[in-house]
């Protein structure tokens, strides 16, 4: 299993405030597009496409069920429960503050 799909974070305008905000959710470009949602420019990150749903989106409960997902989140990152974001943890590196460029 390899780090060959490129994700990103989901974005939305909030309409009140018409500010950008995360909607918990990382997916390809095409699902997130589709969606009419923008993309997170800073959140570039590459994960198995055995993680994505049949919409493009990471799925957790198939993220969770791999081994390489298990091995790599012994130490779980804040950023990514700060941000509001529900994906897997090795889509941040141990240090929590930033993407990681390969995992």
């Amino acid at each position: 299993m390899t780090n060959d799909t490129q994700v990103f974070y989901a974005m939305r305008v909030n309409s009140v405030t018409g500010e950008m905000e995360p909607i918990g959710r990382a997916g390809t470009v095409e699902a997130i597009r589709r969606d009419g949602l923008q993309i997170d420019p800073m959140s570039e990150n590459h994960c198995p496409h055995e993680w994505l749903d049949e919409r493009g989106y990471v799925d957790l409960e198939l993220a969770r069920k791999s081994t390489l997902y298990r091995a790599s989140c012994s130490n779980s990152p804040t950023e990514t429960r700060e941000r509001g974001i529900e994906a897997p943890c090795l889509l941040y590196d141990q240090g929590g503050s930033s993407p990681a460029s390969a995992v």
